[in-house]
């Protein structure tokens, strides 16, 4: 169960979750000069960066929603990826 726990948690597969699931949270975050891509002007998101923003919408959820629905979009999201 540990090992399970490890995995879902680590930056790299929430990250790859997150892209997985189509949320788009790459296209509403606001980045520094620094992670914009030069031709495009887009965000160059990093998976560190995508996993914290994820985190953060959790808690937003909870503050608004609850934990029923924090719950709901991890098992959606995380689980089952």
């Amino acid at each position: 169960m540990t090992d399970m726990k490890q995995d879902i948690v680590r930056n790299r597969s929430i990250s790859d979750a997150v892209l997985a699931s189509g949320i788009g949270l790459d296209d509403v975050m606001l980045v520094g000069g620094g992670h914009l891509d030069p031709a495009t002007k887009r965000p160059i998101v990093n998976e560190n960066m995508r996993a914290d923003a994820f985190e953060a919408m959790l808690a937003a959820v909870y503050l608004i929603y609850g934990m029923d629905d924090v719950r709901r979009i991890v098992r959606d999201v995380l689980v089952a990826c």
